[in-house]
């Protein structure tokens, strides 16, 4: 038998309280879950300023409480009750879920599919050919071709015959940036400068210079800020295909040129050649994908064969859009030079749906980012646009040449030349045929 002294007996129930007291003291106490819940959203999909109702529980009487948001873009809350909430679809939401947010806690619902709506209406010009610099109003073009925007949205226009590269302020403004207004080639100053037939124009904004695609002259011009025009690339008035440095290199009618911005290489739709070229820091220039021969076939670098190449544009993922004007279809070209057809059959036609479903004819003007297009139908008088998933739709105008705003299907083009989109996410289309810049909102 072990004996244990009358201290040892005290130590040892000194550690049971305690370590019963501590069992206890680690007992954490139960939080109430207030996250607000969703059961329901009605109407489930429409366009923007749709009223939509939303019910559940652990909402909020109190309005000032309550955010709710349509794709993570916040809506207008209308009223609120414990369960139920009254709200109006935001613009350029998107599809995406329904996510309402109750002082600090934070409850997601089902998805609302939204319904995009697009408009048109005239930004600038007067709507006859002519040439007269001015507001909105009273400025004239001649058949407004490629287009270019710069940081503060002032958008660059290939004039083209008018000869001149053309300014559009944000304002709608119009001034002459560089151009005489007579057809030759000269390189100098603003007022002595020459082009020939301009088609398409692109902004450097590492270096701040503009780019032109010298159709007639079969070259590259640069422009320097101050509208000095100097000739980067090409043999003025020579037709040809010859790599090299660039004023001994020859180009045939390019007629679309796109700037890539890290790098600040300039890539030139070669429409005359077939194929794509790059003009690099260096001042050299050679064939990025494509060959001299007229053909449709996908593939890396030089087995690849377009069919006079009308315009091409950068996307923020590093991949190369070219419309494929004669062969009815756009591709696209990553930094390694695969070329793949991401829409269009290659023959001439009107279809929406899926790529390899839908059907262009003579597409021209190009925008690209964040993995969709904006693409300028010109022969079909359409305005179309391709999402992430390559599914082609109509965005505006009916099919018929003609000028007319309005939403989708009413509004008309007539041969839609150029396309760029602005910070605010809206588009701009040189309507070629009408000579004017019309303005393009989807949300």
């Amino acid at each position: 038998m072990i004996r244990t002294s009358p201290f040892m007996h005290l130590l040892f129930v000194m550690f049971l309280v305690l370590g019963i007291t501590s069992c206890k003291d680690d007992k954490d106490p139960v939080v109430p879950d207030n996250s607000p819940i969703i059961n329901s959203i009605a109407p489930d999909s429409g366009p923007k300023g749709t009223v939509v109702t939303i019910t559940g529980s652990k909402f909020s009487a109190d309005p000032a409480a309550v955010q709710v948001y349509f794709n993570e873009v916040q809506a207008s809350v209308i009223s609120t009750s414990a369960n139920e909430i009254v709200v109006v679809v935001p613009a350029k939401a998107g599809t995406g879920k329904v996510r309402v947010v109750v002082g600090t806690d934070s409850g997601t619902g089902p998805v609302f599919n939204f319904v995009y709506t697009v408009s048109v209406s005239t930004f600038t010009g007067l709507g006859v050919a002519g040439f007269a610099d001015g507001d909105a109003s009273v400025a004239k073009f001649n058949f407004p071709r490629g287009m270019a925007i710069d940081q503060l949205d002032n958008i660059y226009v290939a004039d083209e015959l008018n000869q001149r590269i053309r300014i559009v302020a944000p304002n709608g403004t119009v001034t002459t940036f560089c151009g005489s207004g007579l057809a030759g080639h000269s390189d100098g100053t603003p007022a002595v400068a020459k082009f020939n037939s301009p088609y398409d124009v692109a902004y450097d904004g590492i270096n701040n210079y503009i780019y032109v695609a010298d159709k007639g002259n079969h070259c590259l011009r640069r422009l320097s800020i101050s509208g000095y025009a100097t000739t980067a690339a090409g043999i003025p008035g020579s037709a040809g295909y010859v790599d090299g440095p660039g004023t001994s290199a020859r180009l045939n009618s390019p007629t679309g040129v796109a700037v890539e911005g890290e790098l600040a290489s300039v890539y030139i739709a070669d429409a005359g050649n077939h194929c794509i070229r790059e003009h690099n820091y260096l001042e050299i220039l050679s064939t990025f994908a494509g060959s001299t021969v007229s053909g449709q076939q996908d593939g890396i670098g030089a087995s690849a064969k377009f069919s006079a190449p009308a315009d091409i544009d950068w996307d923020t993922a590093g991949y190369l859009y070219v419309t494929d004007k004669v062969n009815h279809n756009i591709r696209r070209i990553s930094m390694s030079k695969e070329v793949t057809t991401v829409a269009g059959i290659g023959i001439a036609g009107y279809q929406d749906g899926d790529g390899f479903q839908a059907l262009f004819n003579g597409p021209e003007g190009i925008s690209a980012i964040n993995g969709g297009l904006v693409v300028a139908d010109v022969v079909n008088q359409r305005i179309r646009g391709i999402d992430a998933m390559l599914k082609v739709t109509s965005l505006a105008g009916d099919g018929t040449q003609g000028w007319g705003d309005g939403t989708g299907a009413v509004a008309k083009f007539k041969n839609p030349g150029g396309v760029v989109r602005d910070s605010n996410g809206d588009y701009f289309i040189a309507d070629t045929g009408n000579h004017l810049i019309r303005k393009l909102t989807i949300d």
